[in-house]
C-alpha cells in the first residue's frame, strides 16, 4: 500500500488532518487521518516550507525565532506522503476508506 494522492489538508494547533487515497482505493473513495506536527518531525520529516530567511542564523535560533504559526502554511506534498507511507508501514494502522 502506498499513497496515491493527497486531496486535502488542514492544519490545526498541534495536528495536521490529511484526506487522501493509496493505490488500492478508487476515486470514489478517500481516508482521512490527523497526525500529531510533533510525531511527523519526530520520523525526520519537514513537511512545512520555511521562509527565506537572508540572515546569519543557527538552527537553535531559527526555531526560537520562528514559531509553527509564523511558517507558511504551504505543506510539501511530496515530504508529507513520503511521512506517510514510512508511517503507514510501520503502524500499519491505515484508516478506512468513506465514500466520497
Amino acid at each position: 500500500m502506498e499513497i496515491r494522492e493527497i486531496f486535502e489538508t488542514n492544519l490545526s494547533s498541534n495536528n495536521l488532518e490529511v484526506k487522501f487515497r493509496t493505490n488500492e482505493d478508487s476515486d470514489e473513495v478517500i481516508r482521512t487521518c490527523i497526525f500529531d506536527i510533533d510525531e511527523i518531525i519526530e520520523y525526520g520529516y519537514e513537511i512545512f516550507k520555511i521562509p527565506n530567511i537572508v540572515n546569519d542564523f543557527d538552527e537553535d535560533s531559527l526555531e526560537e525565532e520562528y514559531e509553527l504559526n509564523d511558517w507558511e502554511t504551504d505543506i510539501d506534498e511530496t515530504e508529507l506522503t513520503s511521512f506517510m507511507n514510512e508511517y503507514f508501514s510501520i503502524n500499519e494502522n491505515i484508516p478506512d476508506a468513506e465514500i466520497y
